[in-house]
């Protein structure tokens, strides 16, 4: 019986150290919980040109807008940019379309207003933007007039969220 009420002192001793070391993490000042965390970077929008014609955005004619979307953070994002005839989760090219988190957007006097886009047949999935990878973006549009325009992506943390942040690339002009 001896042995017995040793090996209880014992367990009870590893249990309350136990209980002491995780009452007493170490606080190192970073947040624990992922979706209030702030992601060092941010997703961008680069363009190769600052002018296109109508027959460029066209999509029977033209090859379209054709951006560099990257993700400088050093997290994963997501965003409905795919294309649902694809399955997979992690695409290339992405697309501005219908239905999309993304937007061709004109300028309007001090207002931006969304331009319809080109109509992807299987429509629009969310896929994910992952950290230090950039992906080509297609906008293509058949309303498109002489006029400023800009691209803008929502996205958000996780793929079942609902968008929280959005990217806008500089300014370009159609003619």
């Amino acid at each position: 019986m001896h042995g017995w009420a040793d090996m209880t002192k014992r367990i009870f001793a590893l249990l309350v150290g136990g209980a002491l070391a995780a009452c007493s993490g170490y606080d190192n000042g970073q947040a624990t919980d992922p979706t209030n965390s702030i992601a060092a970077g941010q997703i961008t929008i680069a363009l190769p040109k600052t002018v296109y014609t109508t027959t460029e955005l066209n999509p029977s004619s033209g090859p379209g807008v054709r951006a560099t979307l990257g993700n400088t953070a050093d997290q994963a994002f997501y965003s409905r940019l795919g294309d649902a005839f694809n399955g997979a989760l992690d695409q290339n090219p992405l697309f501005v379309a219908n239905g999309s988190d993304a937007s061709l957007e004109r300028e309007q006097g001090s207002d931006w207003v969304a331009v319809t886009g080109a109509v992807l047949i299987e429509g629009v999935k969310v896929v994910s933007l992952q950290p230090g990878k950039s992906y080509d973006l297609i906008a293509q549009t058949s309303a498109a007039t002489a006029g400023r325009y800009r691209i803008v992506v929502a996205y958000r943390n996780s793929a079942t969220a609902e968008p929280t942040q959005r990217a806008v690339s500089a300014t370009f002009e159609v003619r």
